[in-house]
Formats: structure tokens, C-alpha cells, sequence
């Protein structure tokens, strides 16, 4: 069961796959709530927002497999500088490697 104010989230596995090919990895901000990996129908791994921004983290499930980090854009509000390679009004996905190596690119 959904909230009206989150419907929105029905919409990450059409989104997930323009971008992500079906067996990739993903990371995902989510404060360690696994919904958005089972709506995407993908697996990975959950991070909260200060562990999107920490580089040890992102590295450590890069270093793992992650391939792909998406935001959550309703959860997320710290400004990055840097192009997602997909992006709606509700979510980001980057390249993980990109991601990563422009951390000190962040606000």
C-alpha cells in the first residue's frame, strides 16, 4: 500500500529501465527503507543521504558491484554538480564512477 503523497514512486521501474540495464547493481537514497529497490525491481543497496555523500561508502559498494546511484529528488536536496545520465521531476540516476570522482563537486 502506497500514500497518495508517494505515487510517485510507481514510476522508478519504467525510469530504471531507460537507464539501468535489468541486472545492475543500483544505489539508492532511501534512510535504509527497501521499498524503492522492490518498486524498481532491482537489487543494490539502500544508503541514507549522508552515506550518498560519503565517499568511503560509495567506493566500498562500488568496489562490490554498484554500477548506478539514484536520488530520490523528494528526499534528497543537497545541489550536485554534475549531469545525471536520466533524470524526472522525481529521481536522478548517475553513474556510480562518475558520481564518485566528482564528490568534491558538491555544495
Amino acid at each position: 500500500r502506497i500514500n497518495d503523497s508517494e505515487k510517485y514512486k510507481l514510476s522508478l521501474e519504467s525510469i530504471l529501465d531507460q537507464a539501468v540495464p535489468k541486472n545492475a547493481l543500483i544505489c539508492i537514497n532511501g534512510e535504509g527503507n527497501p521499498q524503492e529497490l522492490y518498486l524498481g525491481h532491482r537489487k543494490g543497496w539502500v544508503g541514507g543521504n549522508e552515506q550518498i555523500l560519503d565517499p568511503e561508502f560509495l567506493i566500498s559498494i562500488h568496489e562490490h558491484g554498484a554500477q548506478y546511484m539514484v536520488l530520490n529528488l523528494h528526499t534528497f536536496s543537497q545541489k550536485i554538480d554534475l549531469l545525471p545520465i536520466h533524470s524526472t521531476e522525481h529521481y536522478a540516476v548517475f553513474e556510480l564512477v562518475s558520481f564518485t570522482s566528482n564528490l568534491s563537486n558538491l555544495d
